[in-house]
């Protein structure tokens, strides 16, 4: 069905962007991905850190805990999860915060099946329609693999030009990807893929409002890039754990790009919040010592089979080839503190302070 929209609005217009097809795609009000299919875990398209090790979601609210009086000096927060999913990581990290848990935790969700497992897990949860239904209440706001599904524009860099990767149809009816006719390279690359995310940019504004005039900090992780340049357009699907071209099941398949990391920080700078460099999740959960809490559950474990999953699990978190160096963590917050482990607060002018 969602694939005969996608048509439809090819042969009206001639072509469809990136984004437009992955709002179609992800987040249409009948058909979209994410508002109807179970979509995580082993049964779905992909698995998130949080279904992966329970340590990932304890070692964020370590990080939460052991700053929160510097975030929160008045000691009232609210702590509001975009894209929660299983609701997974919440319930670990809410587990580490004990009686320093927030006033309120909120919910960003569109998925019908999620918000109810969220409901259950966390029955004091509140449902966002938007950011801006949030009270006038410092907040700590969390995503974990957010921005990466939120849609992307792609542009092929040729010098001095630009050309916007767009979808057509062949002459079998297929879809399949093509060029926008060449416009000015307003970006800094001269070569490769340039990409950037108008509803990513529009979401940070908003947080970094919340955050500058009201109070509060952000922890974000998803898979992305800094100051690296892009050969190819990291525009892909995930169909039941394999990667595709994106193409070939509008509606049924993930849709994801890697984060530009860069744009997200600059927004923040923007807001002269405090921005920190990035950490890849290898450095972030080594820094919070995830060995010694993998040894501790170890011990804690009589089952030889699931200390192998534990094993197995941490070191899909950390490994280089699997999730360690791909994945950053990125930290804003209203002022400038120490908020161990990340190190080096950009100043509002985006040096190293």
């Amino acid at each position: 069905m969602l694939k005969s929209l996608v048509r439809q609005y090819i042969q009206e217009k001639g072509y469809i962007s990136l984004d437009d097809y992955m709002k179609i795609c992800l987040q249409h009000d009948e058909f979209g991905y994410y508002k109807n299919n179970k979509v995580l875990g082993k049964t779905g398209d992909f698995i998130t850190a949080p279904e992966i090790s329970q340590i990932f979601g304890e070692l964020i609210g370590v990080f939460i805990l052991f700053h929160l009086e510097k975030m929160f000096p008045d000691g009232i927060y609210n702590i509001c999860e975009m894209g929660a999913g299983n609701a997974t990581l919440a319930v670990d990290y809410l587990r580490i915060l004990k009686d320093k848990k927030p006033k309120n935790i909120f919910f960003l969700e569109t998925n019908t099946q999620l918000k109810q497992e969220q409901q259950s897990k966390i029955p004091q949860s509140v449902h966002l329609n938007s950011l801006s239904d949030l009270p006038p209440i410092p907040t700590l706001f969390v995503a974990n693999e957010f921005f990466d599904a939120l849609p992307i524009k792609a542009y092929k860099i040729f010098g001095s030009q630009r050309a916007e990767k767009i979808i057509t149809q062949d002459n079998h009816q297929q879809l399949c990807f093509s060029y926008a006719e060449s416009e000015k390279n307003i970006s800094q690359s001269l070569h490769g893929y340039y990409e950037t995310s108008p509803q990513s940019l529009k979401l940070c504004s908003f947080i970094a409002h919340h955050i500058k005039n009201i109070g509060g900090a952000g922890l974000f992780c998803d898979y992305g890039y800094y100051l690296s340049s892009l050969d190819k357009c990291s525009f892909r699907g995930f169909y039941n754990h394999q990667v595709t071209d994106g193409l070939q099941y509008p509606g049924n398949e993930d849709l994801t790009a890697d984060v530009n990391f860069y744009e997200l920080i600059s927004i923040f700078q923007k807001h002269h919040l405090a921005t920190y460099h990035p950490l890849t999740q290898s450095e972030y959960l080594k820094a919070l010592h995830i060995d010694a809490r993998l040894h501790k559950l170890l011990g804690n474990t009589q089952n030889s089979e699931q200390k192998q999953l534990l094993i197995t699990g941490v070191q899909k978190l950390i490994s280089p080839k699997e999730m360690g160096e791909k994945f950053k963590f990125m930290f804003v917050s209203q002022t400038v503190n120490e908020f161990y482990p990340f190190l080096n607060p950009f100043d509002i002018d985006g040096n190293t302070a």
